[in-house]
C-alpha cells in the first residue's frame, strides 16, 4: 500500500473523529504506519470538525491530507467547505 490519504468532515458529535482513530488504529494493527489529525471549530459543541488520516508502509513524512483518496462527508453543506479547504491546501 502506498500512501493514502483519507478526508473526514461533519458536525461534533457524529462520530468523525471516532471514525478517523478507528481508521488509523485499524492501519496500525495490520502493521501499517498511520497518523491521524483533528481540526475543529471554536464552537463549544456542536461545531465543525474534520479529521484527517494518513496510512502508509512506510514512515510519513506529513500528516496533512493534501489531497484525499477517499473523502467521507458526515453532513452535505460541509462537505462544499472541506472541498475548498482542500484545493487550496
Amino acid at each position: 500500500m502506498t500512501r493514502v490519504e483519507i478526508l473526514i468532515s461533519g458536525f461534533g458529535g457524529q462520530g468523525v473523529v471516532k471514525l478517523g482513530q478507528i481508521l488509523a488504529t485499524a492501519a496500525v494493527h495490520a502493521g501499517r504506519h498511520a497518523t491521524m489529525l483533528v481540526s475543529h471549530g471554536t464552537e463549544t459543541r456542536g461545531g465543525y470538525v474534520r479529521s484527517q488520516v494518513v496510512m502508509a508502509d512506510e514512515a510519513i513524512d506529513s500528516p496533512v491530507v493534501e489531497r484525499p483518496d477517499f473523502f467521507a462527508p458526515c453532513h452535505a453543506p460541509r462537505t462544499r467547505a472541506s472541498r475548498t479547504v482542500s484545493a487550496t491546501a
